[in-house]
């Protein structure tokens, strides 16, 4: 290979490695139009001769172990996340017990023998004399032997194919409310991994093999693999709704027994934010207010509707629509429409001194709101009823639509009960 040719390759391998740093991790689509580049590397540093006469390729080479020691590995990730930290609350529920030791498994067997190899790959990188080029090189080949990329990768796929020691999957079950964050974190350190192996590989298909380039083939094979059974798992995750309703009942429980909300709006806005995180499409409301308050419900459905009621001297209702995210806003409009409508009706009535009834509720949510699974009456006061939604970027009055009524409830004495209305998608 002519000088010219060796620093073109160091080059194109560089600016890949750079991009990679730029993200925090190795990336597969930062490395793969490298691949080739890569597989050169490893033949440059083979058949390299080092003289006493300046080399221009020597100087490009010590850049290139500067640039691969500057992109952060897998399990110096992981030294820094929860995942492997041994906390105060680790080990005072079994899930949260299974996971650290599945993550720790991970990072053991895994990420750090990973490390090791991509240590000893950018040390070759690094020759002062022929002596240390062919020290590294050895010690590199030995690492590779000791733990090759491809059996790292096939060892991890059986950790993944199999739930309990899967990290993401324990991860997620020790997660508290199954958060998309959890998710993503653990989807990113093991693609990440993927493509350290690969990019190991690479090398050492220049290296070792002479260009045969079976075994990196098959390591992106297995990443693509990877790629497409987490891509299953989040589709799976969102379909069965683990999280509901047991976690997002304990998770409801423990911001309601709280003594110091300034307000039922700083609480409403606590469990929204909780909820947000939730790896999900679904879109929730968050209503709450005094125990003492007057409330009128219907729902169609059973399943949907969490109620944590006289607990802490507040009633907090969770309602879980699935299908708002794709409604249609004709839809939308009519549910609006329908709702003012009833409220100007019952502003009528008010005047009458009427009132409703649970069956009236009943008849107003299946005859008379298009689209009505959930409706709900909190006769109360607008500064002590909360009303929050989760994803207010798709609709921003939540999975439904809600406002605030008068009702007249003695004509002689003009006296007026101010009402929330709130009605919901399925």
């Amino acid at each position: 290979m002519d000088t010219a040719t060796a620093k073109a390759t160091i080059a194109n391998v560089v600016t890949s490695i750079k991009d990679c740093a730029d993200v925090g991790m190795f990336v597969f689509s930062k490395m793969h139009p490298a691949a080739a580049a890569l597989v050169g590397v490893g033949l440059l540093v083979k058949n390299l001769i080092i003289s006493t006469d300046s080399n221009p390729v020597l100087d490009d080479l010590k850049g290139l172990r500067s640039e691969l020691n500057n992109v952060r590995l897998v399990y110096e990730l992981l030294q820094k996340s929860q995942y492997i930290q041994l906390g105060d609350k680790m080990g005072t529920h079994f899930s949260d017990l299974k996971a650290f030791m599945v993550a720790q498994t991970f990072y053991k067997s895994i990420a750090v023998k990973a490390a090791v190899l991509s240590r000893a790959m950018a040390d070759t990188n690094d020759p002062d004399s022929n002596e240390t080029r062919n020290s590294s090189v050895a010690f590199f080949k030995k690492m590779y032997e000791k733990n090759t990329p491809l059996e790292l990768a096939y060892t991890l796929k059986e950790m993944l194919d199999n739930k309990v020691t899967n990290p993401l999957k324990m991860a997620m079950d020790a997660d508290e409310l199954m958060t998309e964050k959890t998710f993503n974190e653990w989807k990113s350190l093991i693609d990440g991994v993927f493509a350290q192996l690969w990019t190991i590989e690479c090398f050492a298909s220049g290296l070792i093999y002479n260009e045969n380039t079976y075994r990196q083939n098959r390591l992106a094979q297995e990443l693509m693999s990877f790629r497409s059974s987490a891509d299953n798992w989040e589709k799976e995750y969102k379909a069965q709704a683990l999280f509901w309703p047991q976690k997002v009942r304990r998770f409801v429980e423990t911001i309601q027994d709280k003594t110091d909300w300034k307000s039922h709006n700083d609480e409403a806005v606590a469990i929204k934010e909780g909820l947000e995180k939730i790896l999900t499409d679904d879109m929730f409301y968050i209503v709450i207010f005094p125990e003492s308050s007057s409330l009128l419900k219907y729902q169609k459905s059973n399943d949907q509707l969490i109620e944590s009621l006289k607990r802490g001297g507040t009633n907090i209702l969770i309602y879980r629509s699935k299908t708002a995210r794709t409604v249609t806003q004709e839809k939308w409009d009519k549910l609006k429409q329908d709702v003012e409508n009833q409220r100007a009706i019952k502003y009528a009535d008010g005047r009458r001194g009427l009132w409703m009834d649970t069956e009236q509720v009943k008849e107003i949510a299946e005859k008379q709101i298009s689209n009505c699974v959930f409706l709900l009456v909190v006769g109360e006061t607008s500064n002590v009823v909360a009303v929050q939604s989760t994803h207010a970027d798709i609709w921003s009055w939540g999975p439904g639509w809600w406002n605030w009524g008068n009702y007249t409830y003695s004509e002689l004495e003009k006296i007026k009960g101010p009402y929330l209305i709130l009605s919901a998608f399925e």
